[in-house]
């Protein structure tokens, strides 16, 4: 006759069912009537002699950064804030990172990674986070209607709206405007205008004077890019013009106007000045020059111009 008994770990718990052919005393075995291989798992009590259900909670413990650096077991309920109850076994979570927040177990991401975030580095050689720039930076990017640009050293506004006096159509009228990049001896690479007065920003005018190595000119010109009507032009209607090399010392580099026939053309000049209406009436802007920190122009307008205002609000991006 073969006689069952069950097998206890230290905890009471079954751990097998075995059978043999003569009884034993011994406290870690239990006889049980029959081969009842559904008591393993079980524990038993030997206080009522019955086998009753364990039931095993799994905790995620987490380490330095919410990292989970093991998986552990209790039968009780554990209320450390850095052990996790998890529904298994799963030792697959050990090295992801708990997000306290949403209750997701995810790969680690950069910031905790990480040893110090931009706020906390400084600039070489200078009395700034580094946060701090990448903020100035961002808040240097323009976006406009044809597509983005960064990357200039300061902005200035090129603001104006006054009547035009008699001498505007005569000897003309001289315009400046000063910027600051803060950088001490920085000549500008190029000055972009760009017009504002329409419901898309719209670019006017890339200026450049290239300098030799004794500071004399060695060329200045203007590549435009206006919204207008080109003079050549049969149309009446807006268009995105085009047009490369323009000499920055002619009196005409931008200019807007009404012909004697009534044909109106805008290029360029239309968003330095308001709405030209009379009949052979004309506004050029040229003569543009800039320094390390002022950008000047000149505005002709003819005598029938006299008393109508001009229309600036524009701004100035120095590169």
């Amino acid at each position: 006759m073969m006689h069952y008994y069950a097998y206890l770990d230290d905890k009471d718990i079954i751990q097998m069912i075995i059978s043999l052919p003569s009884k034993i005393t011994a406290s870690r075995y239990i006889l049980i009537p029959v081969n009842e291989q559904a008591l393993v798992g079980k524990r038993y009590n030997r206080q009522t002699g019955e086998f009753v259900d364990v039931v095993i909670l799994y905790y995620a413990d987490l380490g330095e950064k919410d990292i989970v650096v093991d998986i552990i077991s209790s039968e009780t309920e554990v209320t450390d804030p850095n052990k996790i109850l998890i529904s298994s076994n799963n030792t697959n979570l050990i090295g992801k990172w708990y997000n306290r927040s949403t209750g997701e177990f995810l790969d680690e991401p950069i910031h905790i990674m990480a040893e110090l975030d931009t706020g906390q580095i400084n600039i070489k050689d200078q009395e700034k986070w580094l946060q701090t720039e990448i903020d100035e930076i961002n808040s240097n990017l323009l976006e406009l209607g044809y597509g983005n640009f960064g990357g200039f050293k300061c902005e200035f506004d090129i603001k104006d709206s006054q009547a035009a006096t008699a001498s505007w159509a005569t000897a003309g009228k001289d315009f400046i405007f000063n910027f600051d990049t803060g950088i001490q001896g920085y000549f500008p690479k190029m000055i972009r205008i760009v017009n504002r007065s329409s419901s898309v920003d719209t670019l006017a005018a890339d200026i450049y004077i290239v300098k030799n190595k004794d500071d004399s000119v060695k060329l200045s010109y203007m590549d435009k890019v206006y919204l207008g009507i080109p003079l050549d032009s049969d149309s009446s209607s807006e268009v995105l013009c085009f047009k490369h090399h323009v000499n920055l010392k002619d009196s005409d580099a931008l200019q807007v106007g009404n012909d004697y026939n009534g044909k109106k053309f805008d290029e360029g000049a239309g968003a330095f000045f308001q709405a030209i209406y009379p009949q052979n009436a004309h506004v050029s802007v040229g003569n543009f020059n800039y320094t390390e920190n002022s950008f000047s122009f000149t505005m002709q307008i003819t005598s029938n111009l006299v008393g109508r205002y001009t229309a600036m609000d524009l701004t100035g991006y120095v590169f």
